[in-house]
């Protein structure tokens, strides 16, 4: 098993995303939302089990070059239809492409749809073109922007390493009824946020010891 050097971790106070769940004990949750110069609040409510403020961290993980075709997501995930060639003519099989999730406000929504852009595949970083619309009986609109997934990650993996030292994994669980902090793509999705992981297909095999550190770790 690896161990972490924890000299190399990189706390960053320049992000331009900011993710912050506030669960409100009923079934609900308030989640605020900072994209580049984008504000917006959802209250989502979270008694529905795909309407979660999660989804913001399986998007995070899939969007990684993990083979993780095989694992069960709640928002619904996209690969590229048959092999990509990579700019340097490499093939490669379940490249991630899309996600989408929808938070329910009752009555209102705010649908995400998250695009990889293909061209960063197998690179250190990737960018990410986002569209959130939001749907209501008083106003239609739509948020659209571009953030690099270092960036995306870095504000997912602080949010929910927050609402973990916050509320803990059995009390957020609660508050919200439904939604669960899947803790093994927090691992991964905050060691790639820290520079401690790239995005490609390593292993993350780290010692328990490690993982609870990391995982108790401010950013």
């Amino acid at each position: 098993m690896n161990s972490i050097d924890w000299n190399n971790i990189v706390i960053r106070e320049d992000c331009p995303v900011k993710f912050e769940v506030l669960p409100r004990e009923a079934g609900w949750a308030d989640v605020k939302c900072y994209i580049n110069a984008i504000e917006f609040t959802s209250y989502v409510a979270t008694i529905w089990h795909t309407s979660i403020p999660t989804g913001l961290l399986e998007a995070a993980y899939f969007f990684f070059d993990y083979d993780n075709q095989y694992e069960n997501f709640f928002i619904e995930t996209e690969e590229y239809e048959g092999p990509f060639i990579d700019n340097d003519g490499n093939e490669w099989a379940s490249v991630p492409e899309k996600v989408s999730f929808m938070w329910d406000e009752e009555p209102g929504t705010y649908e995400w749809n998250i695009n990889f852009d293909l061209h960063y595949f197998n690179k250190p970083d990737a960018m990410l073109n986002i569209t959130v619309k939001r749907s209501s009986d008083s106003e239609n609109k739509a948020y659209k922007t571009k953030v690099w997934l270092s960036d995306f990650a870095y504000a997912v993996a602080k949010c929910f390493t927050e609402c973990l030292k916050k509320y803990g994994i059995n009390t957020y669980h609660f508050y919200t009824w439904t939604d669960d902090i899947n803790i093994r793509q927090l691992l991964v999705v905050k060691a790639f946020a820290l520079g401690l992981l790239s995005k490609s297909g390593e292993v993350f095999d780290l010692n328990f010891e490690d993982e609870l550190k990391l995982l108790q770790l401010d950013m």
